[in-house]
């Protein structure tokens, strides 16, 4: 889920949230919010390449263009991917004749993976990310994580 902002790393208005808190009295994370958009800064750091917003923009871009590409990631069943580490989110989306396997590792320490063998045993090819599969086994790095098709 993409939210207003997050396509150009636009940080929340801490500002906002304090003042409404000190007006109403009330503590409250609905205050928390990205606030207005200068566009005039925004358009200068995604014209300039390396910054952190131009970065962002760029990935968020390349992943929307996996999703259209890729049927599953639009619909389809979603399947758990049994026997992995408890620090890996893994996954299957299918539809139709399109597979997608999202693996991703939250954790702060690279972790070794080995597939089930129903799914080791299928030829999956990177669609996103830099990790490759090699006979269902692959190593993602802390936070790293791949999108594979089959």
């Amino acid at each position: 889920m993409i939210f207003y902002g997050d396509e150009f790393a636009k940080p929340n208005d801490d500002q906002f949230q304090r003042d409404q808190e000190a007006l109403t009295g009330y503590q409250d994370a609905r205050y928390r919010v990205r606030g207005a958009v200068d566009w005039p800064a925004v358009d200068q750091a995604l014209a300039t390449p390396g910054s952190l917003p131009a970065h962002i923009h760029g990935a968020v871009r390349a992943m929307l263009a996996v999703r259209r590409s890729q049927p599953a990631l639009s619909g389809g069943s979603f399947q758990p991917v049994p026997g992995l580490a408890d620090s890996v989110l893994g996954y299957v989306r299918s539809s139709g004749d399109s597979q997608v396997l999202v693996l991703q590792n939250l954790g702060d320490t690279a972790v070794d993976i080995a597939l089930p063998a129903d799914l080791a045993s299928m030829h999956w090819h990177t669609v996103y990310g830099e990790h490759k599969l090699a006979r269902g086994a692959l190593t993602l790095s802390s936070k790293g994580f791949g999108w594979f098709a089959a």
